[in-house]
C-alpha cells in the first residue's frame, strides 16, 4: 500500500506536462499525503511497544489515526459523489490528444478509404462495424469517424449505406440482371428488406422496384 501510494505521487510528478490536468487533481495529491500520515501513524503505533511508549499514548495514536483515516476515505467518497469525471483522467488525457487532423492528413485520409472501398467494397459484408473496418484498413475508429464527419457530413453507417445504395442502383440499372430485388439487397450488404427499401427511397426518392421499371422505360424512350 504504502509503495502504491509512492508510485502514484509519483506519477502525478511525471504528468506536469498535463498542466490543466495536473491542477484539476491537485486534490489526490492532499489525499495521499494523508494516507501516508495515517500510516506512518500505524507504523509508529506498531513499533510503539518496542521504543517503550506508554500504553495511553499508544492507545491515543491508534485513535487518532482511525479516525483521520475514517476522514480520508469519507473525503474521498463524497468528492468521488460530486465529482465523478476527476477519476476518468486516463481517458481524459486520451479523448483530448492525439486526434487532431491536419489539412494534410484529412486528405491522406480521404483518399485511404475511398480507395479502400473501392478495391476491396468492405460494405458488401453486412456484418460490417466500425470497429471491424478499422482493423481492414488499418486506421483508428475516432479518425475513420472524424474524417467521415467532416468531409462526407455524414456518420460511418451512413457512409457505408451510401456505397451499398449505388451498387444496388447498378444492379437495378443493368437490363441484363435478372435478379430479385431480395437477391439484390443481399447482394450489396443488407440482410432487411425494410431497411433497404427505406434507405434507397431516401436516396433516390423511388422504391427499388419503381426506380427499376422508371429506368427501363427511359432506355426504351431512348431507343
Amino acid at each position: 500500500m504504502f509503495y502504491f501510494l509512492i508510485k502514484s505521487l509519483i506519477a502525478l510528478k511525471a504528468q506536469k506536462k498535463y498542466t490543466e490536468f495536473a491542477k484539476e487533481h491537485q486534490w489526490l495529491r492532499n489525499f495521499l499525503i494523508g494516507f501516508l500520515i495515517v500510516w506512518a501513524t500505524f507504523a509508529l503505533e506498531n513499533i510503539s511497544g518496542f521504543i517503550g511508549i506508554n500504553k495511553n499514548v499508544e492507545r491515543l495514536i491508534l485513535t487518532f489515526a482511525l479516525i483521520l483515516l475514517f476522514i480520508c476515505s469519507n473525503l474521498i467518497i463524497w468528492y468521488a459523489l460530486n465529482t465523478p469525471s476527476v477519476f476518468q483522467f486516463q481517458n481524459k488525457i486520451k479523448k483530448t490528444s492525439g486526434y487532431k487532423l491536419s489539412n494534410t492528413d484529412y486528405n491522406k485520409y480521404t483518399s485511404a478509404i475511398k480507395q479502400f472501398m473501392e478495391s476491396h467494397k468492405p460494405h458488401l459484408n453486412p456484418e460490417l462495424s466500425l470497429e471491424l473496418f478499422s482493423q481492414e484498413i488499418g486506421i483508428h475508429q475516432r479518425v475513420i469517424s472524424k474524417v467521415i464527419n467532416s468531409v462526407f457530413n455524414q456518420n460511418f453507417f451512413g457512409f457505408i449505406n451510401s456505397y451499398r445504395i449505388t451498387e444496388a442502383k447498378k444492379a437495378l440499372e443493368t437490363p441484363t440482371n435478372n435478379q430479385t430485388i431480395l437477391e439484390i439487397l443481399y447482394a450489396v450488404g443488407y440482410n432487411n428488406k425494410s431497411v433497404f427499401n427505406t434507405s434507397f427511397k431516401k436516396e433516390t426518392g423511388l422504391t427499388p422496384t419503381e426506380y427499376r421499371s422508371k429506368y427501363k422505360s427511359d432506355i426504351l424512350k431512348k431507343a
